[in-house]
This record gives C-alpha cells, structure tokens and sequence, in this order.
C-alpha cells in the first residue's frame, strides 16, 4: 500500500512540474462543479458487491492556457451496496477530497476538449454503515471489516472534459476516474474506484 501511494505521488508530482512554466503564462479560471460519483470497493472477494450513486461538489481553479494546473476542493460522497451469506446493507463514507491535476486542451477555438491526469487526497468527514444483519466485531465503521477510517484516502485520476466558452465565462461537463491506492484496512485489499460526473461553470480572470 505505501509503495503505491508513493509511486503515484511521486508521478503527479512529476507532471505538474513539467506543466509549471507554461501554466505560469495562463489564464486563471475559478469555477464550481457538481455531479455525482458512481463508486464501488474493489478487493472485497467474499462478498457480492455492487455501484451506488452519490453526490460529489465542490470549486477548482485552473491556471494556465493549453497546458494547465488545475487544484480542487471537493465534497464527496462514495457509497457502495454489500451483499453475502450473513448481511445485506451499503458502506458509505463523506470525505474532503483535494485533487490536483494537470490539464491539456489541444484546441483554442469557443468549444474546448481536454483530457487531464492526477491524483487526490481524500480526509473522511463522516462514515455510516446500514445492514439487516451486522458484520460480526465492533459495530460501526471502525469495525467495520477492520476499516481504519481516519486514515487519508488517496487515488490516481484520469479523465476529459468539453467546454463552451462565452467570453469569460466557461460551462461545460467533466467525467473521471479515479482509482484508489490506499486500503481501508491493514489486513485486507478493500479500496474505493469510482466515477465522476458533473457540469462545471467559471470565470476567466488575466490572459
């Protein structure tokens, strides 16, 4: 688990330092966006697992013209549905996610595609779990399959977007991927992978 989040801290790290000069010439945008993850956990074998949908928000900014740097501050939501032999119920968890990401868009014209690569750290803000039939140990999320929920959440992101540009103002939608690295617990492989969409509106501020 540290390899991994080491490795991708190290390679967002990377990127943004080779996206540094030319976003330093940019424009600045602050914007909003809101829409919902599709998540799941992932490493749960003996257990039927399925995707819910949840609500994920938040403001970013973008700094930088064709190649750009773009921190965010988000609320999000991740949820997923369990099923097995002994309980039926969902594990949800709120966080305080911080992505940072590094953003290309090949065309100049009104209407602008981009693609972007980084990743996020996630700090959980709550945590609730609901089962017919709870697990056997300690009831609540800390016992929750061992999960020690005040450890940080990171994930590697992938994803693209298209906007429309109206002179300073920007709307568009966005849709992610992100990919966790970090497990719930010491003893077991259970991590987040989730999807994002959301629509996005800024403003342009500079160049």
């Amino acid at each position: 688990m540290r390899m991994r989040t080491v490795g991708t801290a190290v390679g967002v790290a990377l990127v943004l330092g080779m996206v540094g000069p030319e976003a330093a010439e940019g424009q600045i945008h602050v914007g909003a966006r809101l829409g919902w993850n599709l998540s799941t956990l992932s490493g749960l074998d003996d257990l039927e697992v399925s995707r819910e949908t949840a609500a994920v928000g938040g403001v970013f900014v973008n700094i930088g013209g064709t190649v750009s740097v773009q921190p965010e501050l988000l609320f999000s939501k991740r949820s997923a549905a369990l099923r097995s032999d002994r309980q039926v119920g969902s594990f949800e968890q709120n966080f305080i996610e911080v992505p940072l990401l590094a953003v290309w868009r090949p065309l100049s014209g009104p209407l602008q595609p981009a693609l972007y690569g980084g990743g996020s750290a996630s700090f959980e803000t709550d945590c609730d779990t609901d089962f017919t039939r709870l697990p056997d140990g300690p009831d609540g999320c800390d016992g929750f399959f061992g999960a020690d929920t005040d450890t940080p959440q990171y994930a590697g992101i992938v994803g693209g977007s298209l906007h429309l540009l109206l002179g300073p103002l920007a709307l568009g939608v966005d849709a992610r991927y992100n990919h966790g690295v970090t497990d719930l617990a010491s003893d077991s492989d259970a991590s987040w992978r989730y999807w994002s969409v959301a629509f996005e509106g800024s403003i342009g501020f500079g160049r």
